[in-house]
C-alpha cells in the first residue's frame, strides 16, 4: 500500500474519533442544560457524604440549608418531564442527608464513630420518598407538617351548631371552652360537642372580668359552678381551662397554681384570629389575621362561637382550607397535649389580693369530689 493511501486512512480515522468526541461532549452539555441543577446537586450530595466522616465542625450542617437544597430538586422535573432524573438525584441527596443526620447524632454521643456505622446506612425504601409525597390521609403523624388546634371560646350559642356542622363535614375535631351560663342555656349543644368527639373546657361561668379578677373567691366559685354545669349536662368533668381574656395580665402565680393544683391544664393560644377585636370585623379580616401568624409546628388558634361571631362561622371554611394547604393535622386538645400559657406579667391589671390557700384548697377538693363522682 502506498504512503499516500496510508496517510489518507490515518486522517479519516482521526476525523472519525474527533466526531465521536464532539458528539459526546455535545450530549453531556445537552444533559447539563436540560437539568442545570443536576450536576450541582450530585456534587453537593457527594460532599455531604464525605463531610460525615470528618470532624464535628463539618457535622454542624445547617438545617435551613438542607431544606433549601431539597427544594432545589424540584427544578429537575421542570424540563421535558424528566422525573427519572429527579428520582435518581433525589435518592442520592436524601440518602446522603439521612446518613449525615445519623452521624451527627452519633458524634454528639461519642467522640469516636465511623461513617460506615450500621445504624447510619441509608434506608432501602428511600426510593418511595422521592417518587411520591406522603398521603394526607396517612395514619402516621409524620405525614403532616404540623398540628393545628382550633379552639372556640364563649359558647355555646346558636352559632355553635353551624360550626359543628362545618367541622363534621371536614372530619375535624376541635376544642370548645364553654361558659357555665351558656352551657345551661344550650345544653343540647354542649352535649353535641362531647358526643361528636370534640374536647370541652372550662371558661368560667359568666366571663365578667371584675368578678373573676378582682375577687379571688368569686373566681373559685365560677370555676366550680362551670365544672358542675358541664358535668350535669354532658357527664364529663372538664380537665382543660382557659382564662377569660387569657392569663397574661389577669393571672398571677396564686391563680395559676390554684387552677393547676385543682387538676386543670391551662391553655392560652399562639394564634389570635382577631375575631373578637371589633363587632365589625369581617370574615376576610379574620382569615388575613390568621395567615399573618408565624407558622409553627404547633398552632393553637383562638376563635369564638358566641352569638355575635357570625363572621367567624363565615371564615371557618377558608381557615380549614388554609391549614390543609399547609398540610397541618387538625387535633382537639386532650390531657396529653402540652399546655400553652403566656408568661405571667410582672404586674396584673387588677387591684386584688392573692388567691389564698384556703380558697385554693376549696377549689381542689371540689374538683376532686366531682371527678370521683364521675368515675364511680
Amino acid at each position: 500500500m502506498s504512503k499516500l493511501s496510508k496517510g489518507w486512512r490515518k486522517w479519516v480515522l482521526l476525523a472519525a474519533i474527533a466526531l465521536v468526541m464532539a458528539t459526546s461532549l455535545w450530549t453531556i452539555g445537552e444533559l447539563y442544560s436540560l437539568v442545570p441543577a443536576n450536576h450541582m446537586l450530585v456534587q453537593e450530595a457527594t460532599g455531604i457524604a464525605l463531610a460525615s466522616a470528618e470532624t464535628d465542625s463539618r457535622l454542624q450542617y445547617s438545617q435551613e440549608r438542607n431544606k433549601q437544597r431539597l427544594e432545589a430538586t424540584d427544578i429537575l422535573q421542570v424540563k421535558r418531564g424528566e422525573n427519572v432524573q429527579r428520582d435518581t438525584v433525589g435518592k442520592i441527596y436524601y440518602g446522603a442527608a439521612e446518613q449525615l443526620g445519623c452521624l451527627r447524632q452519633l458524634s454528639m454521643q461519642s467522640e469516636s464513630f465511623s461513617p460506615e456505622h450500621e445504624a447510619c446506612k441509608p434506608s432501602r425504601d428511600r426510593e418511595d420518598l422521592t417518587s411520591e409525597a406522603p398521603s394526607k390521609q396517612s395514619d402516621s403523624s409524620s405525614s403532616y407538617a404540623g398540628r393545628v388546634y382550633l379552639t372556640f371560646d364563649d359558647g355555646p350559642s346558636k352559632l355553635t351548631a353551624p360550626i359543628l356542622d362545618l367541622l363534621a363535614d371536614s372530619n375535624i375535631k376541635a376544642t370548645f371552652f364553654v361558659l357555665g351560663e351558656k352551657t345551661a342555656q344550650y345544653p343540647e349543644l354542649a352535649q353535641r360537642i362531647v358526643k361528636e368527639g370534640h374536647s370541652i373546657g372550662n371558661h368560667s361561668y359568666n366571663h365578667r372580668y371584675p368578678e373573676l379578677y378582682e375577687h379571688p373567691e368569686q373566681f373559685v366559685d365560677q370555676v366550680i359552678d362551670t365544672a358542675e354545669t358541664i358535668y350535669e349536662t354532658t357527664g364529663k368533668v372538664p380537665y382543660l381551662f382557659r382564662a377569660p381574656g387569657g392569663t397574661h395580665g389577669n393571672f398571677d402565680s396564686s391563680y395559676l397554681k390554684a387552677v393547676e393544683e385543682a387538676g386543670y391544664a391551662v391553655f392560652d393560644w399562639n394564634v389570635d384570629s382577631g375575631d373578637s377585636r371589633s363587632r365589625d370585623v369581617t370574615a376576610e379580616e379574620i382569615i388575613a389575621e390568621i395567615k399573618k401568624a408565624t407558622v409553627a409546628e404547633r398552632m393553637i388558634v383562638l376563635l369564638h362561637d358566641s352569638a355575635t361571631h357570625a363572621e367567624t362561622v363565615a371564615a371557618l371554611p377558608d381557615i380549614i382550607d388554609y391549614f390543609q394547604s399547609l398540610k397541618y393535622e387538625f387535633l382537639a386538645i386532650t390531657e396529653e397535649t402540652e399546655p400553652v400559657t403566656s408568661r405571667l406579667a410582672k404586674s396584673i391589671k387588677w387591684d386584688r389580693k392573692v388567691l389564698n390557700e384556703k380558697q385554693a384548697k376549696r377549689l381542689k377538693e371540689k374538683m376532686e369530689l366531682l371527678r370521683k363522682q364521675a368515675s364511680s
